[in-house]
């Protein structure tokens, strides 16, 4: 018999990834995502590129991504917004990073308790330069269409 979890328990990751210099930026909450957290990432993204030069994010279509308080504080942070078009996951980069976690972090490992699970998440996130050459290899090499170039996404996981 193999162990498993009872109950049903999820957290939220927002995520962005530049796959030129594989910076990673994450939220990790157990809150759906909303306008809030994204604001949050944003302030968050423009903490870790500090030059003041306009960074440009690709994003997928979520509600919270259009909302007007998003695309406010983006234009004051000289953060400029750009979306996919519907229903295209394919183009969504930062979908290839989450199923690479799963793999690397997630998969055919239990875990005893939640806190075990964000953790190993958790880990994953803070110590992804581990997988630099990996995720190169991911990311692929054609990728020199901006200077700038972060995608967002916010992805739940289930225990």
């Amino acid at each position: 018999m193999l162990p498993s979890n009872t109950g049903r328990k999820r957290i939220s990751i927002l995520g962005a990834m530049n796959p030129i210099s594989l910076q990673f930026t994450s939220i990790i909450t157990e809150d759906n995502c909303d306008q809030f957290m994204m604001q949050e990432m944003l302030k968050q993204i423009r903490i870790e590129y500090s030059d003041h030069k306009q960074i440009i994010m690709i994003l997928d279509n979520a509600s919270y991504n259009h909302a007007y308080s998003v695309r406010d504080l983006a234009e004051e942070l000289n953060i400029q917004l750009k979306f996919l078009p519907p229903y295209c996951p394919n183009l969504n980069l930062i979908e290839r990073l989450w199923k690479f976690m799963k793999k690397k972090a997630l998969s055919s490992i239990y875990f005893p308790t939640f806190l075990d699970f964000i953790s190993a998440i958790s880990n994953f996130c803070v110590q992804i330069e581990n997988y630099d050459s990996e995720l190169k290899r991911l990311f692929g090499k054609n990728l020199k269409l901006l200077k700038r170039f972060s995608i967002t996404a916010y992805h739940n996981l289930d225990t």
